[in-house]
């Protein structure tokens, strides 16, 4: 069978998001998503796989590193954080998880040469690169292009996730998977870690998210962790950036743009 996968999802665990397993379930019957991965920030989802309301709900952790972040998918049991991503990857293929770098072209500050030299070192590690992200063109507009170029160069795995910290994101970006199973119930962590590693999945970006998704993941963040007034006036002006970027006609021609290269894929 032929899965429709959002392999990049947050939930309430993350420190910048509220949505619940229940929520997101709920919202991918709608989206048409067969299931989603739960990658919280530095939080390993523990749980095997389940099914929740005809959903599969896909363990999963995402580790914030100095250098970036790095992807587990079908992690068993805890996965410890990281400093650097080699490290990330190391202790994520410790707990039987597929490892994926990912959108390791979305910050602005990150020179496209220091990014190859982390490929580089990730060389034999990392099992996979997501190169469409619902988030990463937000700064970088074309991040999700440059990361698609990497893993063609580098003979990598594709695959794509949402980032989504809220359920009208789900399903911006996702992966089709093939898997060796007749329905959601045969599916098992070991099946779907094989499939994931050796049948073909293609990566799809969908819809960008808007720039003010970013800034209430950023409000919740900052509601969770108490900040002072004066974090809290530079969390305004950042927010009415973002609305104002989200109307700019810079952003919406960009949007335009690569709306023609939606549903693009990996035709090798």
């Amino acid at each position: 069978m032929r899965l429709k996968l959002d392999m990049h999802v947050h939930t309430e665990k993350s420190f910048d998001c509220l949505q619940t397993v229940e929520e997101i379930a709920s919202a991918c019957k709608k989206n048409g998503l067969d299931g989603v991965c739960i990658c919280d920030h530095f939080v390993s989802r523990e749980e095997d796989i389940q099914i929740i309301d005809g959903v599969l709900i896909i363990p999963g952790v995402e580790l914030n590193t100095n250098e970036g972040h790095m992807l587990g998918y079908c992690t068993d049991g805890k996965v410890e954080i990281a400093d650097t991503l080699v490290k990330a990857a190391e202790n994520i293929k410790s707990a039987n998880g597929v490892a994926v770098l990912a959108h390791p072209y979305e910050r602005a500050i990150d020179p496209a040469e220091i990014v190859e030299k982390r490929l580089d070192m990730l060389e034999g590690l990392i099992d996979g690169i997501e190169v469409e992200n619902g988030r990463a063109d937000m700064y970088v507009y074309d991040a999700n292009i440059k990361a698609r170029a990497q893993a063609k160069i580098r003979r990598k795995r594709t695959f794509g996730g949402s980032d989504a910290h809220f359920t009208c994101e789900l399903g911006n970006a996702y992966t089709e998977l093939e898997i060796d199973c007749e329905s959601l119930n045969d599916i098992t962590l070991e099946k779907l870690r094989s499939a994931l590693l050796n049948n073909g999945a293609d990566a799809y970006l969908s819809k960008r998210s808007k720039h003010i998704n970013s800034a209430r993941s950023q409000y919740i963040r900052r509601k969770k962790g108490g900040a002072s007034l004066k974090v809290w006036c530079k969390y305004w002006l950042y927010a009415l950036k973002c609305v104002a970027y989200d109307m700019s006609w810079q952003y919406n021609l960009k949007c335009e743009y690569h709306g023609k290269k939606q549903n693009r894929k990996d035709t090798d």
